[in-house]
């Protein structure tokens, strides 16, 4: 008898040509061609947690980004979730949100950076903001000597529009102005508008006519500037001197680079994003000097493959690092959205019904927060925590998990399957269905579907609550099934309909190489 017990990662591949699986190649069920809403682990297989809206009060129009705001202010940490909505920063309070006039046109995407004590913000359209916890201000800058900075040799620093910033070495990058789609602003280290006398810049122009889209710190000393086609790196810690540590652009690939800046997310030595070629990750080889790509979700690529191409730069990522979880969130065809997750650990993956369109992580309590957009007809523009409760903002989902398909040594030897047990637990008295596909020897798919029905429904937590980790009582909710058939593979399946909850943690399946015993 063959046991199945080894829950660590999720999606392992699509498996679109049904082709069996060698056991000796397979540990357990560490792979699925199926995981939507669930979670996959070294625990066992469970539907996943819900989302609920923060607060009922919300926003007066679409938001248009997503922030969290750490200060210190008379030596304490103080905190506030920014967003950007009808032109105007809001703030956070116990139960509503407080407006601050910014001024902002509403249209663009806003992004975040904070940088010595300041929530800094940007749209591409309209000059660099600040907020100090206080009051909204545009940024000035100013020269060494406190001179604004107004007629320098390049273009005026002052005047710039970035889209997009980020921080390395102690300095904010800004870049992605529509103007000067080349070109990197970078003030004085440690400050975020003090620039020296030529308000240093780097132009990262191939000749291509390609804006840089983003950027990200890769590891100590390097960071990765984006172009949609092309990557570069970018080291050295001074950009005037030519001898001391210069700024220096080299080029990574000029074969494909970033089509959604904000799916670009670094976790430790590493930077994910979307690419035309998949959602790709960057890694600095120390013994090289090399920065080498991959593809981590790579047997997720059908599902990537129903990205709408027309509104790619809407996707965006986030790095929860209490799950070890990136959570991408994808438009896909025909209209909607799709969200996956990746463990940076198990790599695992898993798709979840979920329309992100910002998503923040705030690292001082682990929890995450989004927006979303489900239609063109939404008036009530809101923010969700993640991954609490049991349903989608109280709208109930069904999640649904299939194993690969498994086989014995002997791959193209018809076998029979039998004695199939599920050790299961269902929430509140839910049933869920169980099932299986039988692989014939020819390689096609048994058009029976064996249906072993429902899973009887008992509430075996102590307390009764999904969204708390813990799991009492015995396994009460245990599927049996003495015969099932013969085939070359076998699929087996779990699918709980909206508003059921299961859990199941082993699997037992007696595969026969020589048949059912004969009497």
């Amino acid at each position: 008898m063959t046991v199945y017990e080894d829950f660590t990662a999720g999606i392992a591949t699509q498996a679109p040509r049904l082709v069996a699986t060698h056991s000796k190649k397979f540990a357990g069920l560490r792979g699925a061609s199926k995981a939507r809403n669930v979670v996959v682990d070294e625990l066992g297989v469970r539907t996943g947690p819900g989302y609920a809206r923060i607060f009922d009060p919300y926003l007066p129009a679409t938001i248009r980004g997503l922030h969290w705001y750490v200060r210190r202010s008379s030596g304490s940490l103080v905190e506030q979730m920014l967003a950007v909505s009808d032109g105007d920063l809001y703030y956070n309070t116990t139960l509503d949100w407080t407006a601050m006039s910014a001024g902002l046109t509403d249209a663009p995407k806003t992004r975040f950076v904070t940088f010595n004590g300041y929530a800094i913000f940007a749209n591409g359209v309209d000059v660099i903001k600040q907020y100090d916890g206080s009051s909204v201000a545009s940024v000035s800058f100013v020269d060494d000597s406190n001179v604004a900075v107004t007629t320098p040799d390049v273009a005026p620093v002052d005047d710039a529009r970035p889209t997009f910033m980020f921080v390395h070495q102690n300095r904010v990058f800004y870049l992605g102005d529509p103007v000067y789609p080349y070109r990197l602003w970078t003030p004085n280290a440690g400050t975020h508008n003090v620039c020296g006398a030529n308000a240093d810049v780097i132009d990262v122009n191939i000749g291509d006519g390609d804006p840089l889209v983003g950027g990200s710190t890769l590891t100590t000393g390097i960071a990765v500037l984006f172009k949609e086609n092309s990557i570069h790196a970018l080291s050295g810690t001074n950009p005037t001197d030519a001898t001391t540590a210069p700024f220096v652009i080299s080029p990574v690939s000029r074969e494909l680079g970033c089509i959604a800046p904000d799916t670009i997310v670094a976790v430790g030595a590493e930077v994910y994003f979307l690419s035309q070629r998949g959602f790709k990750r960057l890694k600095y080889t120390t013994v090289t000097g090399n920065i080498t790509d991959a593809d981590p979700l790579h047997a997720a690529q059908p599902i990537l493959d129903t990205l709408d191409l027309t509104r790619a730069s809407q996707a965006n990522a986030c790095f929860n690092p209490i799950d070890r979880m990136i959570y991408l969130s994808i438009p896909v065809k025909g209209g909607g959205w799709t969200t996956l997750t990746y463990n940076v650990v198990t790599e695992g993956i898993m798709q979840r019904d979920l329309a992100i369109t910002n998503q923040i992580f705030v690292p001082t309590s682990g929890l995450q927060f989004f927006s979303r957009i489900e239609d063109d007809a939404q008036t009530e523009f809101r923010v969700f925590q993640n991954n609490v409760g049991r349903t989608f903002d109280g709208v109930d989902f069904s999640s649904e998990w299939e194993s690969l398909y498994l086989a014995t040594d002997q791959m193209n030897t018809r076998k029979f399957f039998g004695k199939f047990l599920a050790y299961t637990r269902t929430y509140n008295g839910s049933k869920v269905r169980c099932g299986a596909r039988l692989v014939l020897p020819d390689g096609t798919v048994s058009t029976r579907l064996l249906d072993f029905g429902d899973t009887s429904g008992q509430d075996v937590w102590d307390i009764g609550q999904w969204d708390v980790a813990n799991w009492e009582g015995a396994l009460a909710s245990v599927l049996r099934q003495s015969r099932i058939g013969r085939g070359v593979a076998i699929s087996l399946f779990f699918q709980a309909d909206a508003g059921a909850s299961f859990f199941f943690d082993r699997i037992e399946l007696e595969i026969d190489d020589r048949g059912p015993a004969r009497r």
